[in-house]
């Protein structure tokens, strides 16, 4: 089963639940899988920057990256 679609799925509704005050940081934690069921799945936010941390054995979210960058 290709894990992409049901992460992408708990991924945006992690954010929606997820939007600091742009005022108050610009560096935070967007969906820690662990909690919200990807294990593996960690995605920081720093300024404008984005950074996927995939630490699944066979790097299953690779693809993330491309899709989440569009």
């Amino acid at each position: 089963m290709n894990p992409i679609q049901p992460a992408l799925e708990t991924i945006q509704n992690a954010a929606r639940r997820r939007t600091p005050d742009p005022a108050s940081t610009d560096a935070f934690r967007l969906f820690n899988g662990f909690y919200e069921g990807v294990p593996g799945l960690v995605l920081d936010r720093y300024g404008s920057a984005l950074v996927i941390f995939d630490h699944t054995p066979e790097a299953q979210y690779s693809e993330l990256a491309k899709i989440i960058s569009k």
